[in-house]
């Protein structure tokens, strides 16, 4: 059964685990995660990422090992470039399309690490682009955000 629609909030906060995910065309985000910087508002697919960096702060400790499933696409020049992904210390890479996949990155060794942080090469604005008059400097869509240990 699905929920009764209910006014979107700032604070909208769903249940889930790390296994099940953030799912980001909802209004909110997910009970586990303390804070989200550097993301623009929801949309019906998602959402955008906004600026240089999309930082999720974990409640808790990310496990010592897991792997990171994302569904997400490319905006403009960040299409087919690296982007740098950090849980802590560790640093992996990811290259993503102009089409929404899913991707897989497995993390090992994780020490002490709350968060996890996606560099955007090159944030772009539809507006430079000449898409349409949005001034958003955007990179990542988000789709799905799965921490699986």
């Amino acid at each position: 059964a699905t929920p009764p629609p209910s006014a979107p909030s700032a604070a909208a906060v769903y249940p889930a685990t790390l296994a099940e995910g953030a799912t980001f065309g909802q209004p909110g985000y997910p009970a586990f995660l303390a804070a989200v910087s550097g993301m623009s508002a929801h949309e019906p697919w998602g959402r955008w990422s906004e600026g240089d960096k999309a930082t999720f702060r974990f409640k808790e400790r990310l496990p010592k090992k897991f792997t990171l499933v994302l569904t997400a696409q490319a905006f403009g020049p960040n299409v087919g470039v690296p982007i740098k992904v950090k849980a802590g210390t560790r640093e992996q890479t990811l290259t993503l399309t102009q089409e929404p996949q899913p991707y897989k990155l497995t993390f090992t060794r994780v020490t002490k690490a709350d968060r996890l942080e996606f560099q955007i090469p090159q944030p772009t604005s539809p507006q430079e682009l000449k898409v349409n008059e949005d001034t958003r400097k955007l990179g990542i869509g988000f789709i799905k955000l799965q921490i699986v240990p």
